[in-house]
């Protein structure tokens, strides 16, 4: 989910940022795949206009915190995720984005998570800019996104773990689209 901190020409954390300026974030996420082929993911929406989307979780880079402490700070803050594995870093995603009336670049790395199914739990380690955003979790079965007319990120959700259920995960980070 979108938070605050970031490395940037303009600082993410700043609210001095003009609104033409572009912030550069640095974001990790995890595809929590389990053995039955469910996907957990993450409603949310921007709150100052009509849109909103299934995410993976994950999030931003705090200073200077490497891509997987990023990782498992964010899985622990949004989904109460502690002990699990890390498995490869599959995709790759960079995309330009309005968020409260910020222009951002963001630039994602997808990490495959495998896990026994579990519940997220509650809300109370987000942060503000989440609490702002975030409606509900729900574990989604490959065929369940597959067949949905729900907006996903990246949009080609449903294919992209197809081809890890079907194939394994990729030998290098595949870049995928919006």
């Amino acid at each position: 989910m979108p938070t605050e901190g970031n490395t940037s020409a303009a600082s993410a954390d700043s609210n001095t940022a003009s609104a033409n300026e572009i912030i550069v974030r640095h974001a990790c996420r995890a595809l929590l795949l389990t053995p039955s082929h469910e996907v957990l993911l993450m409603l949310v929406k921007e709150p100052t206009r009509d849109w909103q989307a299934w995410i993976t979780p994950g999030g931003g880079r705090e200073g200077d915190e490497a891509p997987l402490e990023t990782l498992r700070r964010e899985l622990y803050e949004e989904v109460h995720l502690e002990n699990f594995q890390l498995g490869p870093h599959i995709w790759q995603r960079s995309h330009r984005f309005d968020w409260e009336g910020r222009k951002l670049l963001q630039h994602e790395a997808y990490y495959l998570v495998e896990v026994e199914k579990f519940s997220p739990g509650d809300t109370s380690r987000f942060e503000d800019i989440e609490m702002r955003a975030f409606l509900s979790f729900r574990w989604w079965h490959l065929d369940e996104i597959l067949s949905s007319k729900e907006l996903f990120v990246p949009a080609n959700l449903g294919e992209l773990v197809r081809e890890i259920v079907e194939k394994g995960p990729p030998a290098e980070p595949i870049r995928v689209g919006i």
